[in-house]
């Protein structure tokens, strides 16, 4: 399932930074220091039937925080690692995706970070993509 692997490469890219956080998908609600909670925020799926294509929409969130006494700068720092992990694009299903309109902010001694991500795949996955067409022209003497 896309979501999954969204999820995935996303965790993947916080146990990049360090290998003790605590990875949540939705919330929790009781969790050690430090975290991530990742959630889906809004959705929205756009089916092209003529092409046999689907195009996800994303809004999502990560909330992240160190120790119950984060200070600004932590978070600060914490961001700056965050955005050498996640950006300029992440790796999902072998492909390269950009994150777009990404946005930093704090409350309550956390960090949150909130993106979009969109991403096309194919209904069918037997479907082939088109191949590259060898096509060679000859003069035509008579005309």
């Amino acid at each position: 399932m896309i979501i999954e692997d969204i999820k995935n490469s996303v965790r993947n890219a916080f146990y990049r930074i360090d290998q003790t956080i605590n990875f949540h998908f939705e919330e929790a609600l009781r969790t050690d220091f430090p975290y991530v909670i990742f959630s889906i925020k809004d959705f929205k799926v756009e089916r092209y039937n003529a092409y046999g294509r689907q195009k996800f929409d994303f809004l999502i969130e990560l909330v992240y925080a160190k120790s119950k006494d984060n200070k600004i700068l932590d978070l600060i720092n914490a961001q700056e690692e965050i955005s050498r992990a996640l950006l300029p694009v992440i790796d999902i299903l072998g492909k390269k995706i950009t994150l777009d309109n990404v946005v930093f902010k704090t409350s309550n001694k956390q960090l949150i970070m909130t993106f979009n991500l969109s991403l096309y795949t194919y209904e069918n996955e037997n479907y082939e993509t088109m191949q590259i067409l060898d096509l060679t022209m000859k003069e035509d003497k008579n005309a």
